[in-house]
């Protein structure tokens, strides 16, 4: 037995690997199979294995616990422990899921009573996360406090979903026993079959009937009652008298074993364990909603009168008509607590209660799946998950084309490329009668902003502030002010905003994300990572706060910690490309072999949004993998591949990827001339494709700078294009982006001492930040220019923040020239250990670049010169 209570396998004589999983040691053993810490060795994670039991030979059982295991594995939610992987090594089945730390439920309740605070804050997660589940269909079949894992933090996870069906399958041979822990218990007879945990089984369960999320929600009452209470609401001395005494009596009252239970706990214990079906909630969100307090108990119970009270079996419509009681119960709650004074200079406020994201209106469609989904989206934009929100609403105008709103967010949102934001702007103006006043107004907006030919944030800020002025209390349109006062860079205004925006809804994660977003390209990194620490606090599924951190760590350096953000990531959403891609940054800045790299790519290429961005991967990820590892020849080879996907491509984000790492190829290989050629065919292209896009400026820089590399600049040209490239280019783009055309034209371009001279001369009338996505490259660009004016001191800082941070496949050619340039700096500095550090970085990285690498050549130069000790090797 281990310190950490895993036994080892020598002990054990269990399995040394599973697949490709390497076994750590054993965690327990229960019914449903032996359960190992594992170590995932191709994605470098530790994982809980569970290796199932035996299903006696039987191909079809097997098959039907494989597909039930992968539709558990579809729950994303940050109260379901994660399934990573589902297979079959050996003939055996396994299941590799999140390693939980903490204790669970059971070990909670035998240290003593639960405060009922505590009891509902656990509640809450556990509806949560069964919540997540009935959504798409996914019963439990065996909740139980054995299956609630409780992390140091007090986050809640479920075990098992879905598992529990193995044992009820039926084998070739007949009804079979499979082998179950002490509590659990099978009943089988020629008839019917239980499998469960006695003591929470639901009375269809316990009579053997078909089962369906209404079983877990009685499961949930018997375990919320024992919290409350310190016992089980049905007792018996016999599994058999147990089984009858749930299917047949009355749970003792609350009350009496359970003095500190609430009215309104007391009556959601009682819906859960109502004996008939169709009594209880409906699924898990309906509690979600009664212990939340939005919505009273005998609400939720009205909305099932009628006709709806028979047990329908399709929980969107649920879904739809709890929104819609939600919605009215919310509106007279708070209609006369929050008065609003109509504006003299505006029209008069129509929102008379604060609303969030997720008070939903009755939605304008008839699929209820649709509805249900599109609930989804805006939960997960509430919660800055945006990725997994978009991934939902594309969804969305899949089951039903003709759904206004969810075309109107489609080109609202922020992450589609205009031309997709266009036409679902499209189908929007064409269903607009399916829209009310409000969203009409940010149809609206939307179409003033996306039908101008040049882009006018000041206009579009002055827009959504006036929608906010007439909506005070929605906390969607204050942010969405919010966001265009920081694009026209009123900062001030912008912060009142997201102040007011968290004062509607002191749970939304979406401004906290923006406001640390550019906190930290203020540089004030200590306050953007309190930002997103908040932002986690309150939704620990905030994947876009958890970039941030991550992003963070990246620029300190704090590689450890990036990679276990970047799996933290993944647990939040699975089917994340961008999760995966720093996973893979985080690989490559600690060494990862080939094989590990690949793999993270080849993850990130399969959870792409988009089929173009998937195919775009395909080809670009063989040379960005070459380019980091060295292998410039490599590269070159798999460029005529990446030429053909780029030369019909209207997309500019796609084709300027795709030339900048061609052209930084080619730079790096000392071919200056060849990537002049690529850049200036580049440049000459893109206005076509985007005229006013700020991408623009980038590709007229990178032009620029390699031209100048080739010597096919004449200085006084150089001077000339650098102001008017920026002059023209600043004129199109927002203030904010504004600024930053002086890393384009100045700071990139500048390879001499007099370019320098130019840069910090220009560097007043721009004052640029580093901007979120690429501040490794402007630091690196910063310490550049101060470095060639003879600003050793003052480029140090930013050449040892690029240098130093975690970055290689995405900023590889930034990373290593930081490095090599703070060798020098810290060379003149007189720091020779310092210097021969750094160039150590250099070498240890490209240092067998092959044909070669110029930024090696001169490290290594350098090294030499001063008595470095060289060592060459690759990571």
């Amino acid at each position: 037995m281990t310190q950490d209570g895993i036994r080892s396998e020598a002990e054990q004589g269990d399995p040394t690997s599973i697949a490709h999983f390497r076994i750590q040691g054993r965690l327990g053993q229960g019914g449903m199979g032996v359960v190992y810490r594992a170590e995932d060795e191709t994605l470098r994670r530790t994982v809980a294995l569970k290796l199932l039991p035996d299903t006696g030979g039987d191909t079809e059982a097997r098959q039907r616990f494989l597909r039930e295991a992968r539709s558990a594995a579809a729950i994303t939610h940050p109260n379901v422990a994660i399934i990573h992987h589902v297979g079959e090594a050996d003939g055996r089945l396994y299941i590799a899921m999140e390693l939980v730390p903490g204790e669970n439920l059971r070990a909670r309740l035998a240290r003593g009573r639960v405060d009922l605070a505590t009891v509902r804050d656990l509640a809450g997660q556990i509806a949560r996360g069964l919540a997540a589940a009935h959504e798409k269909g996914i019963v439990h079949r065996d909740l139980k406090p054995e299956n609630v894992m409780i992390t140091p933090d007090g986050v809640v996870k479920l075990l098992d979903f879905g598992l529990a069906k193995l044992g009820t399958e039926r084998m070739a041979s007949g009804p079979t026993e499979v082998g179950l822990a002490k509590t659990e218990t099978l009943v089988t007879s020629d008839q019917t079959r239980v499998l469960g945990t006695a003591e929470y089984m639901s009375p269809e369960q316990a009579l053997g009937r078909p089962v369906d999320v209404q079983s877990d929600v009685f499961s949930f009452g018997v375990v919320l009652y024992e919290m409350l209470s310190g016992t089980r609401p049905f007792h018996g001395l016999t599994t058999s008298e147990l089984l009858v005494a749930i299917a047949r009596d009355a749970p003792a009252p609350l009350r009496m074993p359970g003095p500190e239970a609430d009215a309104t706990v007391e009556a959601i214990v009682g819906r859960c364990l109502a004996k008939e079906p169709g009594e209880r909630f409906a699924s898990a969100g309906e509690i979600v909603a009664a212990l939340s307090g939005r919505v009273p108990v005998a609400n939720v119970r009205a909305v099932r009168s009628g006709a709806h009270r028979r047990r329908s079996r399709t929980l969107g419509v649920a879904a739809l008509l709890l929104a819609a009681v939600v919605a009215a119960v919310v509106i007279a709650r708070t209609a006369t607590r929050h008065p609003v004074a109509p504006a003299a200079s505006v029209p008069a406020p129509v929102t008379l209660h604060a609303t969030t994201m997720t008070d939903l209106p009755p939605l304008p469609t008839k699929v209820p799946e649709a509805a249900a989904e599109y609930a989804q989206t805006m939960q997960a934009w509430h919660d800055a998950s945006i990725e997994q929100g978009m991934k939902h609403l594309l969804h969305v105008v899949q089951l039903d084309p003709s759904f206004a709103l969810a075309h109107l967010m489609l080109a609202v949102a922020p992450v589609l490329s205009t031309e997709e934001q266009r036409k679902h702007l499209t189908a929007a103006v064409e269903l607009r009668g399916q829209l009310g006043d409000r969203d009409a107004a940010i149809l609206e907006i939307t179409q003033a902003r996306l039908g101008r030919d040049k882009p006018d944030v000041e206009d579009d800020m002055r827009r959504w502030k006036a929608l906010a002025d007439r909506y005070p209390l929605d906390a969607f349109i204050v942010y969405m002010a919010e966001m265009y006062c920081l694009d026209a860079g009123r900062k001030e205004e912008a912060f009142a905003l997201l102040h007011r925006a968290l004062a509607l809804d002191p749970r939304f994660a979406l401004p906290l994300f923006y406001s640390a977003r550019f906190q930290e390209e203020d540089g004030d990194l200590d306050e953007a990572l309190a930002t997103t620490n908040r932002c986690l606090a309150l939704a620990p599924s905030a994947a876009w706060c958890l970039e941030t951190r991550v992003e963070i760590e990246a620029r300190l350096g704090q590689c450890a910690k990036l990679e276990e953000d970047a799996h933290q990531m993944i647990a939040i959403e699975p089917d994340s490309r961008v999760a995966y891609e720093w996973l893979a940054t985080a690989f490559v800045a600690r060494g990862a072999p080939g094989e590990t790299l690949a793999e993270a790519f080849r993850r990130a290429r399969e959870h792409s949004v988009t089929p173009l961005w998937r195919a775009f991967h395909e080809v670009l990820d063989p040379v960005k993998m070459a380019w980091d590892t060295g292998d410039f020849t490599g590269a070159v080879a798999a460029m005529p591949a990446l030429d053909a996907f780029v030369a019909g491509q209207t997309s500019d984000r796609v084709v300027s990827e795709a030339v900048e790492y061609e052209v930084s190829v080619l730079v790096e290989m000392g071919r200056a001339d060849r990537a002049a050629d690529v850049a200036e065919a580049h440049q000459q292209r893109v206005p076509v494709l985007t005229p006013d896009d700020p991408g623009v400026g980038h590709s007229l820089g990178l032009a620029l700078w390699t031209r100048h590399l080739a010597g096919r600049v004449p200085r006084p040209e150089l001077r000339a294009a650098r102001e008017s490239f920026a002059r023209d280019v600043a004129a199109r783009l927002p203030p904010r982006l504004a600024n930053n055309v002086w890393f384009d034209f100045y700071a990139q371009t500048a390879v001499t001492a007099a370019d320098a001279r130019d840069a910090l001369e220009a560097l007043p009338r721009y004052s640029p930040l580093p901007t979120f996505e690429s501040a490794v490259d402007h630091e690196r660009m910063m310490g550049q220019v101060l470095l060639l004016a003879g600003r050793v001191d003052d480029a140090v800082p930013h050449l040892r923040r690029a240098a130093r941070s975690c970055y290689g496949c995405e900023y590889t050619l930034s990373h290593q020239t930081a490095a090599r340039m703070l060798g020098e700096a810290l060379e003149q500095k007189g720091d020779r250990a310092g210097a021969c550090e750094a160039y150590a970085e250099v070498l240890a990285h490209w240092g067998r670049a092959r044909p070669r690498s110029v930024t090696a050549d001169e490290a290594r130069a350098h090294a030499r010169a001063i008595g470095c000790a060289l060592h060459d090797e690759r990571r």
